[in-house]
This record gives C-alpha cells, sequence and structure tokens, in this order.
C-alpha cells in the first residue's frame, strides 16, 4: 500500500509540474484566486488517485480470495488433478493425487507421470500416451499407481489446452488437464462379478439338468450343452428360437399367460413336453424363476 502510494504521489508531482510548465506567467505572479483554484484542482486529483489505489488494492484483494479459493478446490477435491506436457511431465499435481502415491504435490513437479506407474503399466501407458494426449476427448486412461496401502487402479479423463504464456517463438505449446479417479474397488467388483459368472457357467455346463435362460418375450438368449443334448438342437440353433418352437402341449396365447403368472408370482413349477429337433417329443419338468435383470 505504501509502496503504491508512493508511486501515485511521484505520478501526481510530474503532473502538477507539467501542468506549471504550460502557465504563461510565473507562480510568483499568479493571483490569490488563481492559486486557489490550481491548488483545488490537484488536491482534486490527488483524492481521485487515491481512490482508483483503492479499488485497485480491492481488486486485489478479491483475485486473491479467488485464488485461494480455487487453490483450495483444486488441492481437496475428491479427484486427483494433473497438468501434464506433451512429454508426459507434471507440472502441477494436487493433494489428493499425490496422496494417492504417499507424496507432497511439490515433490511431483518435474517428475514424468510414467515413473509413478507399477512397472508393468509403463509399457502399455507409454504406448497410449501420445494418442491419448493428441485428442483425450471421449478417451479413458487406466493404469495402476504403487499407493502406500497397496496398489491402486485409477482411470483419468483429460481435457487439452493451450499453456497460458506462449513461448518467444510465438507457437503455444499445449497441455494436457488430467482428472485422476481411484477405481481400485470397481476393478475388485467387476473381478469378483466375473469369477461369479465363470462360476455359474461350469455350474450350468456340467450339470445334468437342461437351462434356459429368457427374454420377456420368451426368446430364448442362453442355453446350456445339457439341453442342447435333450433337444438335439445346436446352442446357435436355439438362441434364435423361442418358447413355441420348442414347447409341445400349450399354445402361444397359453405360454404368454403363463409368463404373465411367472412374473406376477415370481417363479413356478409345472410339467410338459417339448420338441426335439427330429419332430418327437420328451417330457420336462420346468422350474421358472422371473429375476429382473437388464430391464427384464
Amino acid at each position: 500500500m505504501n509502496k503504491d502510494y508512493e508511486v501515485s504521489k511521484e505520478s501526481l508531482r510530474k503532473q502538477a509540474e507539467a501542468r506549471l510548465s504550460k502557465i504563461s506567467k510565473p507562480v510568483e505572479d499568479l493571483t490569490p484566486e488563481e492559486v486557489k483554484a490550481l491548488l483545488h484542482e490537484y488536491q482534486v486529483h490527488q483524492i481521485e488517485l487515491e481512490i482508483q489505489n483503492e479499488e485497485l488494492r480491492d481488486a486485489r484483494q478479491q483475485l486473491q480470495s479467488a485464488r485461494d479459493r480455487y487453490a483450495e478446490l483444486f488441492n481437496n477435491a475428491p479427484l486427483g488433478y494433473l497438468i501434464i506436457d506433451q512429454a508426459g511431465i507434471i507440472s502441477q499435481a494436487n493433494k489428493t493425487f499425490a496422496a494417492f502415491i504417499g507424496l507432497e504435490p511439490h515433490n511431483l513437479s518435474g517428475k514424468a507421470l510414467n515413473d509413478l506407474l507399477m512397472p508393468s503399466d509403463r509399457s502399455a501407458f507409454h504406448g497410449r500416451f501420445k494418442a491419448f494426449f493428441k485428442k483425450p476427448a471421449g478417451k479413458e486412461l487406466d493404469f495402476r499407481l504403487p499407493g502406500p496401502s497397496g496398489e491402486l487402479t485409477v482411470r483419468c479423463v483429460g481435457r487439452k489446452e493451450n499453456e497460458p504464456q506462449a513461448p518467444p517463438s510465438g507457437e503455444p505449446s499445449q497441455r494436457l488437464l488430467l482428472a485422476v479417479s481411484d477405481i481400485s474397488r470397481q476393478v475388485r467388483a467387476e473381478k469378483v462379478l466375473r469369477e461369479r459368472e465363470q462360476h455359474l457357467q461350469a455350474i450350468l455346463e456340467t450339470t445334468q439338468d437342461g437351462f434356459w435362460t429368457l427374454d420377456m418375450q420368451g426368446r430364448v438368449i442362453e442355453v446350456n450343452a445339457a439341453y442342447c443334448s435333450m433337444s438335439g438342437y445346436k446352442r446357435d440353433e436355439l438362441l434364435q428360437m423361442s418358447i413355441p418352437d420348442l414347447e409341445a402341449l400349450e399354445s402361444p396365447g397359453e405360454t404368454e399367460s403363463r409368463i404373465k403368472r411367472i412374473i406376477a408370482a415370481g417363479g413356478e413349477c409345472f410339467e410338459t413336453k417339448h420338441r426335439r429337433k427330429n419332430g418327437s417329443l420328451f417330457d420336462v419338468e420346468v422350474s421358472a424363476s422371473y429375476i429382473e435383470a437388464g430391464g427384464g
């Protein structure tokens, strides 16, 4: 503030001297009224400068407050944020990302992002990064980090922008803004789901009972090897069929009514006959259950 005041005072002095130099007669020849008018004019000008200084100071404080809010949001966001250049060098990282790997943000500046990855992921990251940097829109980049409590799997989405200050050459360099989220739980859940699906598929393929999965219209969308053996149809053939193609006793209308009852009650057991590929019939006992999945 003192510095600004001194600058303003010096500016005022120079302007006053410039105006005085334009006066046609010496100062000592000015009448008291002229001296009073001149003094008043420069007093008003000094007050104007002080008001401008206050406005400038207020604007600077608001700018600093905005910067502080931005820094708080940047550092304490639930996502990790990185700013990296075309070579993959980190210029800025927030606290959230730094916490992923147990470091402080200032320790990441100047480091290559690739060097922070699990060694087994570095080659794949290096191969994908160039294309990702060139056109990040609509793309995701997954890799693993060695976290303080164990390995983390993270997913990045990015946006490219020009550096705020162009180099002397005039060609603006570009940087990548990355939002990095920890998807470790999601990856573990997907792995468990895949293992369960594989386990269920193994059971269905080794059981002696035939198994169907049908959609809401009664079309076959999954069938096991046991039913293929019973019916004489290949799996690809059955996946093109629906209940009326195989049901030998019920009419399509009766089958439709039964599907509605199963949906309402959640399940039903009944006996009927199915038709083999060669036209012969065989007795079946059906245990049907309704499960809401994938829209029905």
